[in-house]
């Protein structure tokens, strides 16, 4: 029997762009969540819909979700139903509403390795879907977490993977990201912008003749003056970027991507 899931096809096909400045952290996503139908352990995509990829926990921190933000699995007398808005909300119910920064990543891992052994068993039976057929990691799923402990911005992210040698799963694992570490994709040291998923254009902003920087000009030129000249950007500023941004990955690509 066919298997029907709700889920990011092909793998990365979320675009998340992440600013912080001085002045705050903007966190901007598509939206595009794909329908496939998977048989014989091919995925083939039949439909897509808007879902949710971000969500504000306790007005204080944003958790996004990059890869299968809803799916359900059946196998004979195993299944596995999992949407990525209903967990996190379950989650938020169980914290206090001065929950730390580092308390609230540790009790997301807690959650998400009780629902990467709950995969696993699928894995092993030829379920789960090999893609790309070459890669012997895969990124199943990962989760940028933004937000401030002491006044300090926040970025930490999680993922875990599955490893196809072994028919496992590996991790989650967490990542750190702001503040502790130089990020890769620093723009200037008032304004680092971090990219996840797909972002093919997106990264090419700072560079005078891309695609990206054209239209991020043409659309947002103060953002992007003030982005080059190593002003800090405004929230107002950052909002815009990153809009832009996301719906340049859009326009590169469409069948992926959503506004």
């Amino acid at each position: 029997m066919p298997i029907i899931f709700l889920l990011s096809i092909p793998c990365q096909s979320t675009t998340a762009i992440v600013i912080v400045s001085s002045n705050g952290i903007v966190i901007a996503m598509d939206s595009k969540q794909a329908i496939a139908k998977v048989s014989n352990g091919k995925i083939e995509q039949i439909g897509d819909r808007e879902g949710k990829k971000a969500l504000i926990i306790k007005g204080r921190f944003a958790i996004s979700s990059i890869n299968h933000e809803s799916f359900s699995l059946r196998a004979g007398t195993l299944a596995l139903d999992y949407n990525f808005s209903t967990w996190t909300r379950d989650i938020e119910r169980s914290l206090p509403d001065d929950v730390s920064f580092d308390v609230f990543v540790g009790v997301v891992q807690a959650e998400l390795r009780k629902v990467a052994r709950q995969i696993e068993p699928f894995v092993n039976i030829g379920v789960v879907d090999h893609y790309p057929p070459w890669n012997m990691l895969d990124a199943f799923a990962y989760y940028p977490i933004v937000g401030y402990e002491d006044g300090s911005p926040r970025l930490t992210v999680l993922d875990f993977y599955v490893d196809w040698e072994s028919n496992t799963i590996r991790g989650p694992y967490q990542s750190v990201v702001e503040p502790s570490q130089t990020p890769i994709n620093s723009v200037s040291p008032n304004n680092r912008i971090y990219f996840f998923g797909v972002y093919e254009s997106a990264v090419e902003i700072s560079v005078r003749d891309s695609y990206a920087y054209k239209r991020a000009m043409a659309r947002c030129p103060k953002a992007l003056q003030d982005l080059i000249s190593n002003r800090s950007l405004t929230l107002d500023e950052s909002a815009a970027l990153s809009a832009v941004l996301v719906s340049i990955e859009e326009e590169t690509n469409p069948d992926v991507v959503n506004g």
